[in-house]
């Protein structure tokens, strides 16, 4: 699921009532028993293990950078994974991308060109271009951003330009993609903001952020 997604179901968190409700492949929401459910959650997600960036596993339809370091002729600034999960490289050919994190297409790549005897020392380091967060709502700068490092999600809101005056900090929903459900956390900032909580909610790549308008 796209983050373009994600981002339309957030602004239909308001309509949900319960626990949980469902969206159709159309993008609305609706009962139908086979869609993915949304289940709201109050409180703070478990923190990921690790970099979210390094521990990222590449998928169809990424768009990866690679620098060549001294073969600077194995630099690309952009090629995409195709729809088998496969990269098309200089001298090797077709190599798999999908399901590796970026250290281990590195670790692949180069090993590759090491048994292809076409590069004595090959360095060729992997960035992922298509990794994005978005941020919604009640900020002065909403929209997408790049996910380059791990980020708290009070951190990502100051990047965004802050709270609006008619923000309602402490409502900020956080939707996230799980294996079966899309779960959308409640997380009081204003709690972070005072010191009360700890800045620890950190947001992973696809994360919406949905920073809702208080109520008068």
């Amino acid at each position: 699921m796209t983050w373009t997604r994600l981002a339309l179901i957030a602004l239909a968190l308001p309509l949900l009532v319960g626990g949980c409700a469902t969206m159709g492949n159309n993008g609305q929401l609706n009962g139908g028993p086979d869609e993915m459910k949304i289940i709201r959650i109050k409180g703070h997600p478990a923190r990921p293990e690790g970099d979210p960036v390094w521990n990222y596993r590449i998928v169809p339809g990424d768009v990866l950078s690679l620098e060549g370091g001294k073969n600077v002729e194995l630099s690309k600034e952009s090629i995409r994974v195709d729809e088998q999960g496969f990269i098309n490289l200089l001298y090797i050919g077709k190599i798999e991308a999908a399901g590796k994190t970026k250290t281990q297409l590195e670790q692949d790549i180069n090993d590759a060109y090491k048994e292809a005897q076409k590069i004595g020392q090959p360095q060729v380091t992997v960035t992922v271009l298509t990794l994005f967060y978005y941020v919604d709502g009640q900020v002065h700068l909403p929209g997408k951003r790049q996910y380059l490092r791990e980020i708290t999600i009070y951190r990502a809101i100051v990047d965004a330009g802050s709270f609006t005056e008619f923000a309602a900090p402490s409502r900020v929903v956080l939707l996230r993609q799980g294996p079966e459900a899309l779960y959308a956390y409640t997380i009081n900032v204003s709690r972070i903001m005072r010191g009360q909580d700890p800045d620890d909610v950190v947001i992973l790549p696809n994360d919406v952020v949905r920073v809702p308008k208080t109520v008068f």
